[in-house]
């Protein structure tokens, strides 16, 4: 979770300069982590304020009996200039023994695979010793709703 002092810079800085925020792309993390950073279960998704995809994110975790509490959850900030070293020097250290991944470009990257999502979908992979499981991205179950009951599918082996 975002802590709410930051939040609330966020929403001061929004209403003074509005929705661009220029910044020095040296600067720009790739990736944000909330959660239990000690979790057994990582999921790895685009980073969005879209609130559709939001509901649909807590509904997958509700579904799988899970809490943002139980969960580490790593937002990328640009999945298109995500660089694999430092995901992947990240997944190495965390204590996660599972790793969902949301979203085809994300899963190439992590992966190192150029495959379609779903032949990644249908075979087993370890990253570090360490199941993944690639699946439709947020912004797929939206757009298409019936993609939901593909990600349940891959994801309640985890259950």
């Amino acid at each position: 979770m975002i802590n709410n002092d930051f939040q609330n810079y966020l929403i001061q800085t929004k209403e003074l300069f509005g929705d661009l925020l220029f910044l020095d792309e040296e600067s720009v993390k790739d990736f944000i982590q909330y959660g239990d950073s000690n979790s057994k279960t990582v999921f790895i998704k685009k980073a969005s304020s879209d609130s559709k995809e939001k509901v649909i994110f807590q509904n997958m975790l509700k579904a799988l009996k899970l809490s943002m509490s139980q969960i580490l959850v790593i937002d990328l900030i640009n999945p298109g200039k995500l660089k694999s070293n430092k995901i992947n020097n990240f997944l190495k250290k965390s204590q996660s023994n599972t790793i969902i991944i949301l979203g085809l470009d994300i899963a190439q990257v992590i992966l190192e695979i150029k495959h379609d999502l779903d032949t990644l979908r249908m075979k087993d992979h370890t990253v570090y010793n360490k199941k993944v499981i690639p699946t439709y991205s947020l912004k797929d179950m939206v757009s298409e709703p019936h993609f939901k009951k593909y990600v349940w599918s891959d994801l309640k082996v985890i259950v």
